[in-house]
């Protein structure tokens, strides 16, 4: 994927912890890395919720007025023959 320079802001306290972790020519490869996690882990926090959310009866339309089969139709359904 093509790189697009990006002008950021971090306070001197925390770049300075990146630099000695990483050194100053490893901050955009740290960076990218570290900023690619959180936006996949914010991703699946989303969709975890969107499942959870999914789930619930006033979610699911005309769940309300669903009727479940007849018990007939599950015995015809389900009898081995």
């Amino acid at each position: 994927m093509p790189n697009k320079r990006a002008q950021i802001v971090l306070p001197e306290q925390l770049l300075a912890e990146v630099d000695a972790l990483v050194g100053q020519r490893g901050r955009s490869t740290f960076l990218t890395e570290v900023v690619g996690q959180e936006v996949q882990r914010r991703k699946l926090l989303a969709a975890r919720a969107r499942r959870r959310d999914r789930g619930r009866p006033n979610t699911i339309p005309n769940f309300s007025k669903a009727r479940p089969p007849s018990s007939k139709n599950y015995a015809q359904r389900t009898s081995t023959a």
